[in-house]
């Protein structure tokens, strides 16, 4: 049986999925903002960084330009490694104490006429040629060594040699006195690149993971390596720290993590209100729809649902029976037993009725002993099928109270679907009925027809 009620609020479902949906869309635009705040991060982080290896590089070239200052500034180194070839001075200071005791590779000096005047380098390398070097970049520096604008006029660069990278720092002689150029004297030390070498300078200036690949493909990150001649060699990479790696993973896992406890809450208290919610809506229902003590419907619910089975039955011409039945002499049984023994065998005789009744029957209780059945889809002879079950059942069936058995009956008036105006009229037709039923010596059924209402207005 249905409910004959509109709905005028949102239903705890619907609060449940919006609340759920907002916590999920709330959840990702927090996720989205940090994402946005994180990758800022990010972006400063690999710009810190870019700037921080700029940086080192320097710091580098000029700790091996001020090293090579010590020797292009003093006389000696001009004396000893130009004008004498002292290869023993050599040995002992720009060769081996540079290479020893400085991290130097090789050590080489240039006479005028872009002549060798020494070159020493490490056994642990395969030593460089001279016309090697020259041609790769130092012929460069060696040339535009009078336009540095630096007192020294030091410079560093890059070469690809045996395929091993070197970084050169060189400088032309300076006399002491005066301080001018040496003419077509020079002064270069070379170190080279190896994975020691980039692991100390990652280690020391906090580069994670610095590479160096010969590559042509630019790497996402990291800085391209150039000879003194322009050209590109290779380059250095690295991975930049990003603090959203760190972070974003315990940011979501917290905020995803809030929001289904969250949501699980909120569900949770919604459902139970929801369950309260309906379990008071059943309780209103019954309490305004249903008979307190035979548990059927009661006569303004029954009223309500018949006149709306009356027009749906009108409008599809169909059949549709109505039945009253009134107990006989229950007076009496009040009377005789009290009213407590009168309202059990109200109930009694509502339990009969239900094993007489199909599914699909409406029954209801319209007044203190008087109730009333609506029988769809049912013509008149079948009407009196179900109204004589019934009568049958309760004669067959007596109502047992205190070692006593009392023996009920039933009047019952049948009225049927014919041109009738509505559907109180049809009950009114099925009342008239039942009195004739009371009339012809009760527990008997009588079906109406017009001639009962012309009698009944004589």
């Amino acid at each position: 049986m249905s409910k004959f009620i509109s709905q005028q609020f949102i239903s705890a479902k619907s609060v449940i999925t919006i609340i759920s949906w907002l916590f999920f869309t709330m959840a990702i635009a927090i996720v989205g903002i940090l994402s946005y705040f994180l990758n800022s991060l990010d972006n400063q982080a690999t710009l810190e960084l870019s700037q921080r290896m700029e940086l080192a590089l320097q710091l580098e070239n000029q700790h091996k330009e001020s090293l090579i200052e010590e020797y292009t500034y003093w006389d000696t180194t001009y004396q000893k490694a130009i004008v004498e070839k002292d290869e023993q001075w050599v040995e002992d200071n720009t060769g081996g104490y540079l290479i020893d005791n400085k991290g130097f590779d090789f050590s080489l000096a240039i006479e005028q006429g872009e002549k060798s005047a020494y070159l020493v380098s490490n056994e642990a390398i395969i030593p460089p040629r001279f016309d090697e070097l020259m041609r790769k970049g130092l012929a460069h520096m060696v040339e535009s060594a009078n336009e540095l604008a630096t007192r020294t006029k030091t410079s560093t660069g890059y070469f690809l040699l045996n395929d091993s990278l070197y970084i050169v720092v060189g400088g032309p002689l300076l006399s002491e006195e005066t301080g001018s150029v040496r003419e077509g004297t020079y002064l270069a030390l070379g170190t080279k690149i190896d994975t020691e070498l980039l692991s100390e300078f990652s280690i020391n200036h906090q580069i994670p993971q610095l590479l160096l690949s010969f590559d042509s493909v630019q790497p996402k990150y990291g800085s391209g390596i150039y000879t003194p001649n322009g050209k590109r060699i290779g380059s250095f990479s690295w991975r930049p720290h990003r603090p959203s790696e760190d972070i974003l993973p315990y940011v979501t896992m917290i905020v995803v993590t809030f929001s289904l406890v969250t949501i699980f809450v909120t569900r949770f208290i919604l459902k139970k209100e929801q369950a309260n919610r309906a379990a008071y809506e059943e309780k209103l229902f019954l309490e305004a729809t249903q008979d307190s003590l035979t548990k059927i419907i009661n006569r303004r619910y029954f009223l309500d649902i018949g006149r709306k089975e009356f027009t749906l039955y009108s409008n599809e011409s169909n059949s549709l029976s109505v039945v009253v039945l009134d107990i006989d002499y229950f007076k009496e049984i009040n009377d005789q037993f009290g009213h407590g023994v009168g309202d059990k065998a109200l109930i009694h005789f509502t339990q009969i009725c239900h094993q007489g009744l199909r599914e699909s029957d409406i029954f209801g209780r319209i007044g203190g002993e008087e109730f009333s059945v609506i029988l769809p889809n049912t013509d008149a002879n079948k009407a009196l099928t179900v109204a004589n079950r019934i009568r049958t059942l309760l004669v067959d069936n007596p109502f047992d109270v205190y070692a006593t058995q009392i023996n009920m009956t039933v009047s019952i008036g049948v009225a049927v679907l014919d041109n009738t105006s509505d559907f109180d009229t049809l009950i009114e037709q099925a009342d008239i009925a039942l009195y004739k039923a009371k009339d012809n010596g009760r527990n008997t059924v009588v079906l109406y027809h017009p001639e009962m209402a012309l009698a009944d207005n004589n």
